[in-house]
C-alpha cells in the first residue's frame, strides 16, 4: 500500500474514531470494561484505619485474625485486536467489503482504545497467525497497527481461528480486552473459545450482509467457494431459494454458538453505519455490570 492511500485511510478511520468518542462511546468504553480495572495484590493484616470493607472475613476466620485484601488499578490494561484475514473476506467484491469493514471497525476500535490510554495489541489470522504485535502505546505504535490491520496479506488460504486463539491464551497471562473480528465462516474450537472468554473481557463482532442470500438477474451460474474453491451450480430458479436457506442456517448457527459458549455477539450488516450498533452494544454491556 502506498504511503498517500495509507495515510488517506488513516485519516478516514480517524475521523471515524473520533465521531465514536464524540457520540459518547468514550465513555461507555470505559463503562464497559471497568470490572477489569483492579487487580488483587495481596492479603495482610488489619492495620487501624483499613476501610472495612476490605477484609476477607474467610481468611479471618482461618487465620483468627483479620485480614484484608489489598487491590491496585490496572493502569496498563491491553486492548487486543483478533483480525480474520482469510480468504472468505478477500474474493468477490461482496467479500472485500466486508474486509474493508472490518478493517475499519479494528482500526477505530484501537484509536479508541489509545485515547483510553490502553495498550493495543494485534493477531492477524487465516488457517495460522499471520501477524503477532504485542500490546503497547503510542502513536507510532498505534500507527504500525493500522499499517498491518490495512495492508493485511494473507498467506494461509484457509481460516482456522483456533491458531489465533492458542497465541492469545499463551501471550496474555493478565486479563485483557479482547475484540475478535470475523465473518465466522469458521468457528474457532468451543473449548478455547469459553477458556478465552472467561479469562478476558471478550468481545464479538461480525460482518453481514442480506445480499449473500440473493443474486439478482437471470441464467445459469457457477459458484465457487472461496476458501475450499469447490465449484457448485445453481438453476435460476433454485438459486436464491438455496442461497437463503444456507444464509440463514449459518446465521443461526453462528448465534447458537456463541450463545452456548457465553459470549456476546454484535453482528453489523454491511449496509449500515456501524458506529450506533457499537455504541447499543457497550451500552448494553456497561448496564449489565
Amino acid at each position: 500500500m502506498e504511503a498517500s492511500e495509507f495515510l488517506k485511510k488513516v485519516k478516514h478511520i480517524e475521523l471515524l474514531s473520533l465521531k465514536i468518542l464524540k457520540d459518547g462511546l468514550g465513555g461507555l468504553y470505559k463503562a464497559s470494561f471497568k470490572g477489569s480495572g483492579m487487580q488483587f495484590r495481596e492479603f495482610r493484616d488489619y492495620v487501624y484505619g483499613d476501610d472495612l470493607r476490605s477484609v476477607s472475613w474467610l481468611n479471618s476466620a482461618k487465620r483468627d485474625k483479620t485480614i484484608v485484601k489489598l487491590f491496585e488499578e490496572e493502569r496498563d490494561r491491553s486492548v487486543v485486536l483478533m483480525v480474520d484475514v482469510s480468504a472468505s473476506l478477500k474474493r468477490g467484491a461482496l467479500a472485500q467489503m466486508k474486509a474493508e469493514r472490518l478493517a475499519e471497525i479494528a482500526g477505530a476500535i484501537a484509536f479508541s482504545a489509545s485515547h483510553a490510554g490502553d495498550m493495543v495489541s494485534l493477531i492477524l489470522f487465516s488457517d495460522r497467525v499471520e501477524k503477532f504485535i504485542p500490546p503497547k502505546k503510542g502513536k507510532n505504535h498505534l500507527l504500525r497497527v493500522l499499517r498491518e490491520i490495512l495492508g493485511a496479506q494473507a498467506e494461509g488460504s484457509l481460516t482456522q481461528p483456533d491458531f489465533a486463539f492458542r497465541q492469545l491464551i499463551q501471550s496474555f497471562k493478565k486479563r485483557a480486552i479482547v475484540f475478535y473480528l470475523s465473518d465466522f465462516e469458521v468457528l474457532p474450537s468451543p473449548a478455547l473459545m469459553k477458556k478465552a472468554a472467561q479469562k478476558n473481557d471478550f468481545c464479538t463482532i461480525g460482518v453481514k450482509s442480506a445480499q449473500e442470500a440473493y443474486f439478482p438477474g437471470g441464467g445459469f451460474w457457477a459458484v465457487q467457494g472461496a476458501e475450499s474453491l469447490k465449484m457448485s451450480y445453481l438453476l435460476p430458479k433454485l438459486r436464491n431459494k438455496k442461497l437463503s436457506k444456507i444464509y440463514l442456517e449459518r446465521e443461526e448457527k453462528v448465534k447458537n454458538y456463541f450463545k452456548k459458549t457465553g459470549t456476546d455477539l454484535l453482528s453489523i450488516d454491511l449496509e449500515e453505519d456501524f458506529v450506533l450498533p457499537i455504541q447499543n452494544y457497550f451500552r448494553k454491556r456497561a448496564r449489565r455490570r
